[in-house]
């Protein structure tokens, strides 16, 4: 299925969906319904994919703020170095809000963005709202992948959410 539209894509995960739902039906023999069973999660794993993805991504970035995005990561590494060896981080942390100002000029987030001070560094986004989208994150500090709920911007002054 690569190369098609997601929404073509989508179709045929779901025309797929429904003939191994009639499969399922028609077999007698529990292992043959065991396997079968696992083709109906997968297709019905894709089906839900395809769905959802079309609302769940940010736009790309463009090679400048690839740059960028790439730069800040080594600044934030090379942050911590320092303050590991208790040297000074001033002209470090200067540099990296210069390029969190240029990334963040837009009001979308995107992965591979880092937030709260470099602690988390953004995946892919697992979901969105009406509130809030949810990003898969590395937490930096801990050494492990968490939920990051982040509110949309014209809630963020809102001190009541």
């Amino acid at each position: 299925m690569a190369g098609k539209t997601p929404s073509a894509a989508a179709t045929e995960w779901q025309e797929r969906l429904e003939f191994l739902l009639k499969e399922e039906a028609c077999l007698a023999d529990p292992a043959q319904k065991c396997h079968i069973r696992e083709l109906i999660e997968a297709a019905a794993d894709k089906v839900r994919e395809h769905q959802a993805a079309p609302h769940l991504l940010s736009p790309p970035r463009d090679a400048e703020s690839k740059r960028q995005a790439r730069k800040l990561e080594a600044l934030y590494d090379r942050k911590m170095d320092l303050a590991l060896v208790g040297e000074d981080v001033t002209a470090v942390t200067r540099e990296i809000n210069d390029v969190r100002r240029f990334l963040h000029r837009g009001p979308l987030l995107h992965p591979g963005d880092f937030l709260a001070d470099g602690r988390f560094k953004l995946g892919q986004i697992a979901g969105q709202g009406g509130f809030a989208t949810v990003w898969q994150a590395a937490d930096r500090d801990e050494g492990r992948v968490v939920a990051l709920k982040v509110l949309h911007p014209h809630h963020g002054q809102d001190l009541s959410r």
